[in-house]
């Protein structure tokens, strides 16, 4: 039996934070397991998981010392490349989980050689797609301690909470952090554009963030009509599931967690290049280059039903190989027990 503790600076329940969940989850069962973070939603979806949930302030070096010293973990779990660098200068052990291929890794600058410290100071480090490596300047800190290992979908329990109601049915959909990043208005441009082909479509944006004003600006001053605008919701799947199309804009993505998650529940994925989500898109679904192209794959996805159905079934196939949580569970296993 180990202890394991999973260190996430966010307070609340999105794609990284469901990996590191989920992994805990699966463990709870042989181990002891803790999850800190500051307080928030997550907290309820940490509880209700049966995994112990500490809230505490995870940004200061300071607090990271004192939970290392309270807990005694025999493993430490840092979720991206800002809790990284916290754990390396507490000058704690941990692992290094990166999720995502961030822009500034290409170059030299303060994120980036902050993130080589930490990958030299780290035990290993895990990434969720070839891009992230392949893209960091800094790659040579990773030698020997990099194992590049895809996320997991828990398809059976996706598909369980898909089940509840939600209150609609949608044409398109966009689930995650409202975040420049994530490029929320360049999906209700693409939404706009395809009510003009389709005027009676309608749209559900699942998240909140930063850019929610930015959201609710743009589809006041352009007049949309059709968009619901959920905020943080902890089971976005029932939305999922009664949308006929995802379309992810992010503009960097390490793997793309839920386009899988769409996949599973055989909805088509429309993507534009951004790291992991790349592959995964082009497996189950369609790339595009540019939004009157993403405009132009949704209307014939909604107009054409013998080809949704076609595609339906390529997503929910390409959907399996990203499923096997148990052979990922035993990876997860194998890096614990090597740096233990």
């Amino acid at each position: 039996m180990m202890k394991i503790l999973h260190i996430l600076c966010t307070d609340r329940l999105s794609g990284a934070e469901r990996v590191h969940l989920d992994i805990l989850s699966k463990l709870k069962d042989e181990n002891e397991v803790v999850y800190a973070s500051p307080d928030g939603p997550v907290r309820e979806a940490v509880e209700s998981a049966g995994v112990r949930f500490i809230p505490c302030d995870t940004d200061s070096v300071r607090v990271i010392k004192s939970l290392y010293k309270s807990e005694k973990p025999d493993v430490v779990h840092a979720a991206d490349p800002r809790m990284s660098f916290k754990c390396a200068l507490a000058r704690v052990p941990f692992i290094s989980h990166l999720h995502c291929n961030c822009p500034w890794m290409k170059g030299i600058n303060p994120n980036s050689v902050a993130l080589a410290f930490a990958a030299r100071r780290a035990r290993a480090v895990v990434a969720v797609s070839e891009s992230i490596p392949d893209e960091f300047i800094f790659r040579k800190t990773m030698k020997g301690k990099l194992t590049v290992l895809p996320n997991a979908v828990d398809a059976e329990r996706v598909r369980r909470l898909a089940a509840e109601e939600c209150g609609g049915e949608y044409d398109l959909v966009f689930t995650g952090r409202l975040e420049e990043i994530k490029r929320p208005t360049l999906f209700l441009e693409i939404f706009e554009k395809l009510k003009e082909q389709k005027p009676d479509a309608t749209a559900v944006m699942i998240g909140d963030g930063a850019m929610r004003r930015d959201v609710e600006k743009y589809i006041n001053d352009r007049r949309i009509g059709g968009v619901t605008l959920t905020g943080y919701d902890p089971n976005p799947y029932r939305y999922m599931a009664r949308s006929k199309v995802m379309v992810v804009t992010s503009s960097s993505e390490g793997f793309g967690l839920v386009a899988v998650e769409a996949m599973a529940l055989g909805v088509p994925v429309i993507a534009f290049p951004a790291g992991g989500v790349t592959r995964i898109a082009d497996e189950g679904g369609f790339i595009a280059g540019t939004a009157k192209e993403a405009v132009s794959v949704a209307y014939m996805l909604l107009s054409d039903s013998a080809e949704y159905d076609a595609v339906s079934r390529r997503a929910l196939g390409a959907s399996e190989k990203y499923t096997d949580t148990d052979g990922y569970i035993e990876k997860i296993k194998e890096i614990y027990a090597a740096c233990k």
